[in-house]
């Protein structure tokens, strides 16, 4: 148990950034539960190709 009395406050870092209206929360026997619904579809990851070898770099064209 964290406290008996009074108040307190606790913060927790999701990996995305919910709706306030997909938040739930209700109270129930000392117990604070709360739902948070994940977006359908999170668009931050990009993916990278990655090349084997070693990089090629195109050599500028030579003056006349």
């Amino acid at each position: 148990m964290e406290r008996r009395y009074g108040s307190f406050y606790r913060s927790v870092q999701l990996p995305f950034e919910p709706a306030t209206d997909a938040i739930t929360a209700h109270y129930e026997k000392g117990v604070l539960h709360l739902i948070v619904q994940k977006p359908a579809k999170v668009t931050t990851a990009k993916t990278i190709p990655v090349m084997t070898g070693p990089p090629k770099v195109e050599e500028p064209p030579k003056p006349h």
